[in-house]
């Protein structure tokens, strides 16, 4: 992915820091401020995506609170496995670099 050992060190970091600082914010910390919209589906139509929600829904799950994150998208069922599954191949990926 980057050719410099130094840039890769500081992604691997930022790769292993990233769920350590989701844990330590709390569990609502994106369930406020609705005064920006960003879907675009929801700002033309005026009705929810499938994604609508995803965001706080992965939050709540990721401090394992399962009905509150189902409430927010079912979706979440199927997207943070897959979030969790790529995560650990993007840390895999850039330890085998550093190595290299």
């Amino acid at each position: 992915m980057f050719q410099n050992k130094y840039i890769q060190k500081i992604w691997l970091t930022l790769l292993l820091a990233t769920p350590i600082v989701l844990w330590l914010l709390p569990s609502n910390f994106f369930d406020g401020g609705n005064s920006a919209v960003l879907c675009p589906t929801r700002r033309v139509l005026g009705v929810e995506c499938l994604g609508c929600g995803m965001t706080r829904a992965v939050m709540h799950l990721h401090h394992f609170e399962w009905s509150e994150a189902i409430n927010f998208n079912r979706g979440v069922v199927w997207a943070y496995p897959i979030l969790v599954v790529i995560w650990f191949v993007w840390v895999k990926k850039a330890i085998n670099e550093i190595k290299s």
